[in-house]
């Protein structure tokens, strides 16, 4: 694998081809794809790097293990996982001529108590937080609210104020990567001031998630309150027999 020093990390890399393969179908479903020491010697890496890469491969979909068997290349076709919206950006790209992203608020602002727990901050502090709107062909699809950890510097959305997808600019500016999440999803009517955002009747049906996003160590990154037009989307979850289980959305 060709090295890129001062590009992505080097287990992203790792990452991207391993997808690649699975993409272009080099290793199919059912696959067992090669174990971390040929994984290693292939990409030049260390064993750690090949385990981020394989972890998060796994949140997205493209694989699941079996304990004392191997890794295998998932049955299904990943869709768009709520827990790394990096994959909103790639997996939507061939089917809508424009995506974007608008931040419609950044401010310091008062996190809701079960996100203070999370975040492990008092009750009643204020933390970084940022309102965005996603986009499909200039249409609004989303709304997020972003409550951050401490860990999470302002001046990376400063720097870069026209970004896109919010997990790569903080993987990319901050180191942080959003490994895993809980999301608690409901049906609920859209409130009047979100449903002006989202060009919507009030009190039409609309997806509520919050999110509980951690980093590979296990340590909070965000937690998030996503409201999702529910004519473009839904949620859709694949259980395996071995236990995994693959979560995604769907246009």
């Amino acid at each position: 694998m060709e090295r890129y020093p001062g590009a992505k990390p080097l287990y992203a890399q790792a990452m991207d081809d391993m997808k690649s393969r699975i993409t272009k179908e080099e290793w199919v479903s059912g696959h067992r794809i090669p174990g971390e020491k040929e994984l290693c010697e292939l990409y030049r890496v260390s064993r750690t790097c090949i385990r981020q890469a394989i972890s998060a491969l796994r949140v997205e979909g493209y694989l699941y293990s079996i304990q004392g068997k191997g890794t295998y290349v998932s049955n299904v076709t990943p869709n768009a996982g709520w827990a790394r919206l990096t994959t909103f950006e790639s997996h939507y790209r061939q089917k809508w001529s424009s995506i974007g992203a608008r931040t419609l608020k950044m401010e310091r602002a008062l996190v809701p108590d079960t996100a203070a727990d999370f975040l492990g901050v008092a009750r009643g502090s204020m933390v970084l937080s940022l309102t965005r709107v996603r986009l499909l062909d200039a249409r609004p699809v989303l709304l997020q609210r972003h409550y951050l950890s401490p860990r999470v510097p302002a001046r990376v959305f400063e720097e870069h104020p026209e970004f896109i997808s919010f997990s790569r600019l903080l993987e990319e500016h901050a180191g942080l990567v959003a490994a895993s999440a809980k999301d608690l999803v409901k049906a609920v009517p859209c409130p009047k001031a979100d449903a002006e955002i989202l060009r919507i009747k009030p009190r039409s049906p609309v997806l509520y998630i919050e999110r509980y996003a951690r980093d590979r160590e296990g340590k909070p990154v965000e937690y998030a309150e996503v409201t999702v037009c529910t004519d473009s989307w839904h949620y859709e979850v694949t259980i395996h027999a071995s236990g995994g289980v693959d979560g995604g959305t769907q246009i």
